[in-house]
């Protein structure tokens, strides 16, 4: 059965996202002293910690494949999320998300405050 010309917008965005998880995932940061897990840059700008890129990476994976799967009929694919309820899968995302960077925020501010910090 090919694939209709409707059926590309979706396997690019999916295949795009889930490259750019990979790339997340696979990426490491080269330092020349080791850094601990949550970084703050000098000027007060936070990165992401190390729990929270693998997080956004991990769901960025996991959407591609499912918007790449949801480009072909239901009955050619073994796994696949309901199509019907998509939006319940992107706000689990953004909340899985959002949280993994409040608790990177709570940390830097409990390390701030001399917390338990590690030496």
């Amino acid at each position: 059965m090919p694939l209709s010309p409707s059926q590309y917008p979706l396997i690019a965005a999916g295949a795009v996202l889930s490259l750019a998880g990979l790339w997340l995932l696979a990426r490491r940061r080269f330092s020349r002293k080791p850094e601990p897990l949550h970084i703050a840059d000098s000027g007060g700008a936070s990165r992401l910690s190390e729990p929270t890129r693998l997080t956004c990476g991990l769901i960025m994976v996991i959407v591609g494949y499912h918007i790449i799967i949801w480009a072909f009929p239901p009955y050619l694919t073994a796994v696949q999320l309901n199509r019907h309820s998509w939006y319940i899968w992107i706000l689990i995302s953004l909340l899985a998300i959002g949280g993994s960077i409040l608790m990177d925020q709570v940390d830097r501010k409990n390390d701030g405050a001399g917390g338990d910090t590690p030496s």
